[in-house]
């Protein structure tokens, strides 16, 4: 059986996918604009992008799950909570370099209104790889990894499709079932 063969199933799934902008160039939509990826240093295929963003995505959330998951013993070991949380972070920031490409991702990060976002996220990625490796400083790695969690959501409500929306209306409905069991 060809290579081809056997990822036909997939295309053909990922032809029916509403919103994938099919022949040509995958765009993720911000706040204010559309942003269209790159064919990219190394001329990959829209749908070997969309693969190898899934799989750096699974690779964060399951980084993300492991330090969620496994928090009352990984609170015992900062150290090896904040490089789990660390790599899950440079995975997650990483997916979405792929799916955008290089060029498109790094111009969208370094944009006046998100300079100070990715100086701050990809600072508290190396500060807390830092703090965790070479100084050893507890405190620091846990005030390291709270600031890029803070990076992280920032970025998620950034950049997601209508994740600005989304973060809008789950307080709203939050804020009135709370109103609710208040008044009740």
């Amino acid at each position: 059986m060809s290579s081809t063969s056997k990822t036909e199933p997939f295309k053909k799934f990922f032809n029916k996918l509403p919103g994938i902008n099919l022949p040509g160039e995958i765009s993720l939509e911000t706040n204010d604009q559309i942003v269209t990826s790159d064919p990219g240093i190394f001329q990959l295929s829209r749908y070997d992008r969309l693969v190898l963003f899934f799989i750096c995505f699974g690779i964060s959330v399951a980084c993300f799950a492991i330090c969620f998951f496994l928090f009352p013993l990984l609170s015992l070991k900062p150290a090896k909570f904040s490089i789990i949380w660390s790599l899950g972070s440079i995975f997650f920031l990483i997916s979405f370099c792929i799916l955008q490409g290089s060029k498109k991702f790094m111009e969208n990060l370094f944009k006046a209104d998100r300079i100070f976002f990715t100086l701050c996220y990809l600072s508290s990625i190396t500060l807390t790889l830092i703090f965790a490796l070479v100084i050893k400083i507890t405190l620091f790695v846990i005030i390291a990894c709270f600031v890029q969690f803070i990076a992280m959501i920032w970025f998620s409500v950034s950049y997601f499709p209508l994740g600005l929306n989304g973060l809008r209306f789950t307080t709203s409905l939050a804020t009135s079932q709370v109103e609710g069991w208040i008044n009740s």
